[in-house]
């Protein structure tokens, strides 16, 4: 990237980023004018992604996802809420709350200390990225390809498909989108990509300090889901990577934060509404608990205001997370193409059904769980048992305690049950869950709200209320020595860049209005944009330029490929394969068929015509990877290279004997020569 192309991006960033502020400020001012410190800043944190979001997804729609147009789209829009809101708040919420009490001295450096713990690792490994490109396998897979499909064609409203079976492509991807929007405004490069988790990460905390703030204990309740952000599990997929599970946590604990500061007021409704409707248009995951926060919220409603609780949800809810469950209904005609719901269309996907199997799957099998499960829950730390106890113990605190509390409590025991019933959550063959390890992320927003309760409900002024966070930090620390204390590189850098996050977050709460702020806020921004600079020169020649577990020769051959149209079969770390600047074009060669189904060719004349229609310049081919069939090196050379290899004038660039992959230079013009009969 040019000198000038960052200076533009840059610019284009403050173009997006201001106005929204500005905007999300004077929202929050109008719906919850009594707020301030911490619940301010995380209802003008939700304001202004769900603005962000809103405004990329409906120029998506229209194929105008560009750096151009979603700045001005910002300006307008978040300049029009500040000029039309500019009177401030007024009606119900005006009023401003109780002052909480003051947190006891342990658990606030209990909370500093967690807040410290999870800044130097979340920063520490995205700075390491930096020197390697992103390498998380779901990141590669369909992530970042969504998202650079997002930036390349401009739009939202079209399918993608990653892979054989649509597995995927229906899924709901508001973080993907945040990521484009990256791409977008530096031009076709991902710098900001590796840092956007750490940002939700940041949230995350936020939102914890804000479930125990009306009760002095802010702090015990962020360390707890500090312990959840400094799992083994989460370390190793998301700091620095492209999955959204940090996003989801952070839009459903954001979600519960507001409910509890508002105290049902009608503006705290919508903002947590909107929060609970972010969440359920990020991850699949956080259906079941955002459904269960929403219809608690109705149920516990006076009688008198119920009619107008529901009307407030439903309308927030949708407006927020209904995008891309309507573009599925649109295109597909089924809003959750993965079920089969009757007479709605459910495209096939006989691989993935093959191995969703779900933790309830294997409720009885003892041989499974002693072999299988037990050992694989050492992903959530060596002390896991305890973990676990303590998020059910602060869930049924809740459940004793009553009013919001209780609906909380409720809610974080229901994610529970549903992740249990979830597809998936024990994937792999039938009696070998070989995912379970992993999808024990899907488990995160019921244990992260569940040491939130615990931290946040002792009785002021208690005993118990000044060593809960302590506790809850030991137990983080304790976690924390089974994956490892220091981070293998950028440590002492990752030391520095926490202590100023940490130092800044808290003065920004803490002001969080008038010019100093503002000051305080633009001085950051022109220091980061100047480390940015040397950062992206560094990421630029360090980016896929080394071979590793899950970046293969095609992953560094692509960085000196530009402009090319590639065709992708069984190949599912295709992110890299978008080249340096995010100029190739990458697409995943089947038969689209009737409401999003997706299919291998079948014949070597067909695979051909699909060849010669894409307009393909080079072709990627290892075997369909799937956890019901095995590891690619057990499973036979796909039939498509032999396909390729027979066509006239077609050159080998790669071939991985062992893993059966093959790279393909494929000529200008591709026909039937060579196709022994119809059927391969």
């Amino acid at each position: 990237m040019s000198a000038g192309r960052y200076v533009l991006g840059v610019l284009l960033l403050a173009l997006v980023a201001v106005p929204l502020a500005g905007g999300a400020r004077a929202l929050r001012r109008r719906l919850v004018p009594g707020f301030s410190g911490a619940p301010a800043r995380l209802a003008e944190a939700v304001c202004a992604l769900a603005l962000l979001l809103a405004v990329a997804q409906l120029l998506g729609t229209v194929g105008a996802l560009r750096a151009g147009w979603l700045a001005l789209a910002c300006v307008l829009s978040g300049g029009a809420i500040a000029v039309v809101l500019r009177g401030g708040g007024s009606g119900e919420g005006a009023a401003r709350p109780a002052p909480p009490a003051p947190p006891a001295m342990p658990a606030l450096a209990a909370a500093v200390a967690a807040g410290f713990l999870v800044a130097f690792h979340w920063l520490s490994r995205s700075l390491e990225v930096l020197g390697r490109g992103m390498a998380d396998p779901d990141t590669l897979w369909y992530h970042l390809p969504f998202a650079a499909r997002f930036a390349q064609a401009g739009w939202t409203s079209r399918l993608h498909f990653a892979e054989s079976e649509p597995i995927t492509t229906f899924h709901p991807a508001n973080a993907e989108l945040l990521h484009a929007v990256g791409m977008a405004l530096f031009g076709g490069h991902d710098l900001l990509s590796p840092f956007v988790n750490a940002g939700f990460a940041a949230l995350c905390l936020l939102a914890g300090w804000c479930i125990g703030r009306p009760r002095g204990a802010g702090p015990a309740a962020m360390t707890g889901v500090a312990v959840v952000l400094l799992t083994p599990i989460v370390l190793q997929t998301q700091p620095g990577e492209a999955a959204n599970d940090a996003a989801a946590l952070a839009f459903f604990l954001a979600a519960a934060g507001l409910l509890v500061s508002g105290q049902r007021r009608s503006g705290a409704l919508a903002l947590a509404a909107v929060a609970a409707g972010l969440a359920l248009a990020t991850k699949l995951s956080l259906v079941a608990p955002v459904l269960a926060l929403a219809l608690g919220v109705v149920m516990t409603a006076p009688g008198r205001r119920r009619a107008h609780t529901v009307g407030i949800w439903a309308a927030a809810l949708l407006a927020a997370g209904g995008f891309w469950y309507l573009r599925n209904l649109l295109r597909v005609g089924n809003p959750l193409p993965w079920l089969d719901l009757g007479p709605l269309p459910s495209p096939p996907s006989p691989l993935t059904d093959r191995a969703s199997f779900s933790v309830a799957h294997y409720f009885f099998d003892a041989g499974v769980w002693r072999a299988q499960l037990l050992p694989q829950l050492d992903s959530l730390g060596p002390l896991w048992p305890l973990l676990v106890a303590a998020a059910l113990a602060g869930a049924a605190l809740g459940l004793a305690r009553g009013g919001i509390a209780r609906l909380l409590g409720a809610v974080a025991l229901v994610a529970v049950v549903a992740y249990a019933v979830t597809p998936a959550t024990a994937g792999g063959p039938e009696g070998n869950p070989s995912l379970f390890a992993l999808n024990l992320r899907f488990v995160t927003p019921a244990l992260a709200l569940g040491l939130a309760l615990l931290g946040a409900l002792p009785r002021p002024g208690s005993r118990a209320a000044a060593w809960a966070a302590p506790a809850l930090l030991l137990l983080a620390a304790i976690t924390l020595a089974g994956d490892g204390l220091w981070p293998p590189s950028s440590g002492l850098v990752g030391l520095g860049l926490a202590a100023a996050a940490l130092t800044v977050a808290a003065a920004l709460v803490r002001t969080g209005r008038g010019r100093r702020s503002a000051a305080l806020a633009g001085g950051v921004a022109l220091l980061v944009a100047l480390a940015g600079w040397p950062a992206q020169q560094r990421y630029a020649e360090r980016r896929y330029a080394r071979p590793g577990p899950t970046l293969p020769p095609p992953s560094l051959w692509a960085q000196r490929v530009h402009g090319s149209r590639i065709g992708v079969v069984g190949y599912l770390l295709q992110y890299p394969l978008y080249g340096r600047d995010l100029s190739n074009r990458v697409d995943y060669v089947g038969l689209r068929g009737p409401h999003g189904a997706f299919r291998p060719a079948l014949s070597c004349t067909r695979w051909r015509g699909l060849l010669r229609s894409g307009g393909y310049r080079y072709l990627v081919v290892s075997p369909v990877a799937s956890v019901a069939l095995g590891p690619p090196e057990r499973l036979p050379e796909p039939r498509e290279s032999a396909w390729t290899r027979s066509l006239p004038g077609v050159e080998t660039v790669i071939r991985l004997p062992r893993s059966h992959t093959s790279v393909f230079r494929l000529p200008p013009r591709i026909g039937a020569t060579g196709c022994r009969g119809s059927v391969g």
